[in-house]
């Protein structure tokens, strides 16, 4: 029997299920102060139901180990090096948040072009006041750096608005829903058509403050930033910058280098940026979805059939 160890939380009729499906099932949540290596015996465990458990307890103490599934759709905070050497199988969830995120993403896009914030604010000094510098978003280029399920389907709901979808990846491969898209090497080409832009990427070497000053001098005057990916895709030094010189107009940012932002971070106080607390892909409907995924796998594993969302094998 498959020894499981789930270290997220988890409904108890989920946990049924999977028990059911044949599995040797224990459960040690990561956010426990009792998540510890002294405490605990993970040497048998053969897979397992992860966020970050590393980060509290040693990757070779899972001597046994042959596939993790992940809850989150990023995995660079796993020990990647020690898991490919021991040749583990990994999966992520990617998906199960993507009609959370993509609908977060318009919202913000939207409310950046209607000056919906202003609007709010007026309303709060009890200000009856017209906003004549509302923008159409139609006919805007929306572009998109990383173009996997997020963008996708933000992509597809934003093609009823009328609107130039574009997307920077990799190699420029086309991309259901886009336009057009550029590969990394053409990235000037890509910046400067953009009215928009949406991080959606991995964090990786050719990612990390892939939004800095020689971005932001190619970009057009005005954009609209929003970020809902990795916090460190930004150089938030360049970006408060480029508020203050109104080479952005409207930043929407979900992710950031260092999180919890800070108290004392100048962004807090920057009007042009609207903070979120790594909000975007929550949801009722995401939580049911992502153990759907997770479930499936889980079920596949067991019954020896290939595995979705799989990241390294």
């Amino acid at each position: 029997m498959n020894k499981l160890l789930i270290t997220v939380p988890m409904k108890t009729n989920d946990i049924d299920r999977i028990i059911n499906l044949g599995y040797e099932v224990s459960v040690c949540l990561e956010n426990d102060l009792s998540f510890e290596k002294s405490i605990h015996n993970f040497k048998d465990i053969d897979c397992m139901i992860c966020h970050n458990p590393f980060k509290k307890v040693l990757f070779d103490d899972f001597e046994n180990l042959k596939w993790i599934q992940l809850t989150s759709s990023g995995f660079e905070h796993l020990p990647l090096n020690n898991i490919v050497n021991r040749d583990i199988l990994i999966t992520n969830n990617s998906g199960a948040f993507s009609v959370a995120v993509a609908e977060w993403i318009v919202m913000r896009i939207l409310e950046s072009f209607k000056n919906s914030f202003k609007i709010f604010e007026n309303q709060k000094k009890k200000l009856w006041k017209t906003d004549y510098s509302v923008r159409e978003l139609y006919g805007s280029s929306i572009g998109f750096i990383g173009t996997g399920n997020v963008a996708k389907e933000t992509a597809k709901k934003l093609s009823t608005f009328g609107v130039k979808i574009i997307g920077l990846n990799r190699s420029g491969r086309s991309v259901d829903y886009f336009d057009n898209t550029y590969s990394l090497s053409n990235i000037t080409d890509f910046i400067k058509l953009c009215d928009v832009v949406v991080l959606a990427a991995p964090l990786n070497d050719d990612t990390f403050h892939i939004i800095n000053d020689e971005f932001l001098n190619t970009a057009k005057k005005g954009i609209t930033l929003i970020n809902i990916a990795r916090g460190n895709l930004i150089d938030e030094m360049a970006l408060i910058k480029a508020i203050h010189e109104k080479k952005i107009i409207f930043a929407a940012l979900d992710v950031f280098e260092n999180e919890p932002l800070s108290s004392d971070s100048e962004m807090w106080d920057t009007d042009q940026i609207i903070i979120s607390p790594h909000n975007a892909w929550i949801s009722e409907e995401s939580k049911d979805r992502k153990f759907s995924i997770v479930f499936r796998n889980l079920k596949n594993f067991i019954e020896n059939k290939p595995l979705e969302n799989i990241i390294l094998k």
